[in-house]
């Protein structure tokens, strides 16, 4: 595997020119997901001395709380940095070469503690005890002086969700070594049934649920037929599906903050991009495993350009490579992204009613 580490090395990220575009958002049909803000930053970390503006109030706002350490200064610096990597962009390419990936979509945002977590690279997961108990505290100071945060209810915990596992955890376990068991609920999905037993999943508070995950433009109530209906589809081998509304909603998960999402569906990854932004700034973390490039293959692009366009950047690329020949054998790419605000990045800033 090669592995491009945001915090050592950033090159030129071939991005094109329309990722400054405007977008809309994008639903189902179904009413949109309406995720809450705490206008609170909840902590003493977070409030100046003399009661004015907090010194960290541009990075709360930018980052929905995630960074509340970070002064004006740095989060600035951090975001030219940003723009700046941005400033040089590659026209498409019509090309399926086997070192696209190599050549293509590089970090551009570099996290403070980006690390190996299992086999996946995860920004700042020490924080997350504190990052959800501040969340979940009530938001009686002014925004204006104090931030906006994520909101979470007194009760919230957590959340971790893997789609494709295939019996192995090396993450979940990661993120509970690092942390504790007993702060997140991890849910782990999968369509094949499991060959562990449910003694497993229960002693590392694991949810082990078996279906897998589907677009909802690949079910009858989105646009794309698809032999589906209500945001359930089921294969020819009687394997199901759901949507990730469908999924939140039978788990009661509906408008909360899921911190770690990992994406790993064997090519549904090129069409749920939608969905996603469904959720707005709820998914933390997004780690998504690419595998075989989209077709046609400015839709690669389009993957990239519309995670960009609303916010998610770029930490951590790691390519799976097999050597072989002249040239290395691509199998795949893994990305891991972060959620900020677009005005992080220059672009259109997001409604707070539509968070």
């Amino acid at each position: 595997l090669l592995d491009y580490d945001a915090k050592m090395m950033m090159p030129h990220m071939a991005i094109p020119d329309i990722l400054l575009a405007p977008t809309t958002n994008v639903t189902d049909g179904a009413t949109a997901i309406t995720p809450l803000l705490d206008t609170s930053a909840a902590d003493n970390i977070t409030s100046s001395s003399d009661g004015g503006v907090s010194p960290f109030k541009l990075a709360i706002d930018q980052s929905y709380g995630f960074f509340d350490n970070m002064d004006e200064k740095e989060w600035t610096y951090r975001q030219q940095m940003a723009r700046e990597e941005e400033s040089s962009k590659g026209g498409r390419r019509e090309d399926q070469q086997p070192a696209f990936y190599i050549h293509t979509f590089h970090p551009f945002f570099s996290c403070p503690h980006l690390r190996k977590v299992g086999n996946r690279y995860l920004c700042d997961v020490h924080k997350i005890p504190s990052i959800v108990q501040k969340d979940r505290q009530p938001a009686p100071s002014d925004p204006t002086t104090q931030g906006i945060r994520r909101m979470r209810g007194p009760e919230d915990r957590c959340l971790v969700y893997t789609f494709g596992h295939a019996d192995q955890f090396p993450t979940e376990n990661g993120i509970q070594q690092i942390i504790g068991p007993s702060i997140c609920d991890i849910h782990v999905f999968d369509p094949n049934p499991t060959r562990l037993q449910r003694s497993y999943f229960r002693e590392r508070n694991f949810r082990n649920h078996e279906w897998g995950l589907v677009a909802s433009s690949q079910t009858n109530n989105g646009n794309g037929g698809g032999g589906g209906s209500g945001g359930i589809k089921t294969d020819s081998q009687g394997r199901t599906y759901k949507t990730l509304r469908k999924t939140m909603q039978e788990l009661g998960h509906l408008g909360k903050v899921i911190d770690v999402l990992t994406l790993n569906c064997r090519g549904c990854e090129w069409e749920m991009i939608p969905d996603l932004l469904e959720l707005g700034s709820n998914v933390v973390q997004l780690v998504v495993k690419t595998h075989e490039l989209a077709f046609p293959p400015l839709r690669t692009y389009d993957f990239f350009t519309e995670l960009y366009q609303n916010g998610y950047v770029l930490l951590h690329k790691e390519i799976e490579n097999e050597m072989g020949g002249i040239q290395p054998d691509i199998k795949g790419a893994y990305w891991t992204f972060l959620k900020l605000d677009k005005s992080f990045l220059g672009l259109e800033q997001s409604s707070p009613a539509r968070l």
